[in-house]
C-alpha cells in the first residue's frame, strides 16, 4: 500500500521584529513558542509542517531569522506560502531551509502551495498565471491524492467581514477543484479560527490562528476568547482518504495574554533562538 503521512499545519502567527512586543495587546511569540510545544510533544515524528500565511506581522528580516532558527529543529520537511501580512522577497531570502514552492510530494499525496497576496490588499487573488499552473500540474496527476494550500478562503466562511477580503477568484478555483476529484480539499488560513465547509462542490478547510482568535459567524471584528490558539493535523491515508483534526492549546492562550504558562511549556522552543 502507498505511504500514508502525518501533516501538522500553522497559520497566522503574527510575528514582530521584537519578540517581547506585543500586537494588538497579544504576545505572539509565546503563544507560538506554547504550540510549537505542543506539536513536539504530541507529535515528535510528523512528515512535514505547512504555515499558510501571516508569518511575520511586521515583514522584518528579523522576525523571519528568528522564525527560521525556531523551526530548524524539527524533524520534518517544513513548507510556507506568504499571507497578506508577509513579504515572499523576505521569506524567500531569510526561510532558508523551508520549501516555498509547490507541488511538494508528502507520503503518497501531493501538496501543491499558493500565493494569494496581493500587494497592498487584505483580499486575495491568484490570477490566471498561478491558477493555470496549478490546473495543469494536478491534471498531470490526476491519480495522485491532493491537497491545496491558500493563505486566504476561496469561499464564504460565514463571517461578513472576512468574506469580504476572501480570495477575488476564489468562485472560479472552487469550481476548478471540484471538477478534479483527486482534490480532497482546500486548506489555510486568514480567519482566525476553525471551519470546515463545502463550497462550490470543494471542501474548504480553515484553521485556527496562533496568535489571537476571531468569532466566527460574525458581521463584524470580535475576538473569540472562548477558545484557544491551535493547530490543524492531517492523516493523509495512503489509500486517499483524509482525517484531520484541530488540537487548541491553553498554554499558548495564557501567553498570549502575557502571562507565562504555569508549566514553563514553551521553553523548549525558545533554545538556540
Amino acid at each position: 500500500m502507498p505511504t500514508s503521512a502525518l501533516l501538522i499545519q500553522l497559520t497566522d502567527l503574527h510575528l514582530l521584529a521584537d519578540p517581547a512586543e506585543p500586537l494588538g495587546g497579544c504576545h505572539n511569540q509565546p503563544a507560538l513558542d506554547a504550540v510549537l510545544a505542543d506539536v513536539r510533544q504530541r507529535y515528535p515524528a510528523p512528515d512535514g509542517l505547512v504555515l499558510t500565511g501571516d508569518l511575520v506581522h511586521d515583514e522584518t528580516p528579523a522576525g523571519y531569522q528568528r522564525l527560521a532558527r525556531q523551526l530548524a529543529g524539527l524533524p520534518c520537511p517544513i513548507w510556507a506560502i506568504p499571507g497578506n501580512h508577509d513579504d515572499p522577497a523576505a521569506m524567500k531570502q531569510y526561510l532558508t531551509g523551508i520549501g516555498l514552492r509547490g507541488p511538494v510530494s508528502i507520503g503518497a499525496w501531493q501538496l501543491h502551495l499558493l500565493d494569494s497576496r496581493v500587494a497592498g490588499s487584505a483580499a486575495g487573488r491568484l490570477g490566471q498565471p498561478q491558477m493555470a499552473a496549478l490546473l495543469d500540474a494536478l491534471d498531470r496527476s490526476p491519480d495522485t491524492p491532493a491537497l491545496v494550500a491558500c493563505h486566504h478562503p476561496a469561499g464564504p466562511v460565514g463571517a461578513g467581514w472576512l468574506d469580504a477580503m476572501r480570495l477575488a477568484d476564489g468562485d472560479a478555483l472552487l469550481s476548478q477543484l471540484a471538477a478534479r476529484p483527486q482534490v480532497r480539499a482546500l486548506i489555510g488560513g486568514h480567519v482566525h479560527h476553525s471551519s470546515d465547509r463545502r463550497v462550490l462542490g470543494c471542501r474548504q478547510l480553515t484553521t485556527p490562528a496562533v496568535t489571537r482568535q476571531f468569532r466566527p459567524r460574525s458581521e463584524r471584528p470580535v475576538m473569540d476568547h472562548a477558545h484557544a490558539p491551535g493547530y490543524r493535523v492531517f492523516r493523509l491515508g495512503g489509500n486517499g482518504e483524509l482525517r484531520t483534526r484541530v488540537h487548541r492549546v491553553p498554554t499558548a492562550r495564557t501567553a498570549l495574554r502575557g502571562n507565562p504558562p504555569v508549566d514553563k511549556i514553551g521553553d523548549k522552543s525558545r533554545q538556540g533562538r
